[in-house]
């Protein structure tokens, strides 16, 4: 798993220590308001949108 600079998990956004749904829902809502925080930007491509929850869906914590 890929950890972020402040030393918490990508694509962690809801801070439980998983990657699940709860994080989804925070990342679609960041989507669809236009966000574009570094936290929400899982790909790091430097875009916050569909391919980060592509991302954040393939990394789901089992």
């Amino acid at each position: 798993m890929p950890w972020a600079a402040g030393g918490g998990l990508v694509g962690d956004l809801d801070g439980d220590d998983t990657i699940d749904l709860r994080d989804l829902r925070l990342l679609m809502a960041a989507i669809r308001n236009g966000t574009n925080l570094e936290d929400y930007d899982c790909n790091a491509d430097g875009k916050v949108d569909a391919a980060d929850a592509r991302w954040l869906i393939l990394h789901f914590t089992p």
